[in-house]
């Protein structure tokens, strides 16, 4: 098999994860999470609040904003967390990640296998 062929064959993977369940139920949990009016608030506020720590960060807690900045931004996700429909989105992206790096990290053994080894074809993988 050479390179090309891997990498077709790498997609075709691909779209079977996508027409699989796995994939189906994220994108059902991406979904609720976007058409969801309270959830689309609470996700906007956690992002607003992670907004105005990021550049706090380099002061840490003796920025005078520190306090009030890290208790909304604990606030925010507490309220996210709260919410059994982002623990569903959590789950499902986590499982889908793991399948997905699963996936990378076998098709880039196989790459270097065949690179090490040029004058050994990819025919038996």
């Amino acid at each position: 098999m050479d390179r090309q062929a891997i990498v077709d064959k790498a997609w075709e993977t691909v779209d079977d994860i996508k027409a699989g369940p796995l994939y189906q139920e994220y994108s059902h949990a991406v979904k609720t999470l976007m058409e969801d009016p309270l959830l689309r608030i609470l996700v906007d506020e956690f992002n607003r609040a992670k907004a105005l720590v990021e550049p706090l960060k380099a002061f840490g807690t003796h920025h005078p904003d520190w306090k009030q900045a890290s208790v909304r931004l604990a606030a925010a996700k507490d309220a996210l967390l709260a919410r059994p429909e982002y623990q569903t989105y959590l789950e499902t992206q986590k499982r889908l990640n793991a399948t997905l790096a699963q996936l990378s990290s076998g098709l880039q053994d196989v790459l270097d296998e065949c690179a090490v080894a040029k004058k050994h074809s990819c025919q038996d993988r």
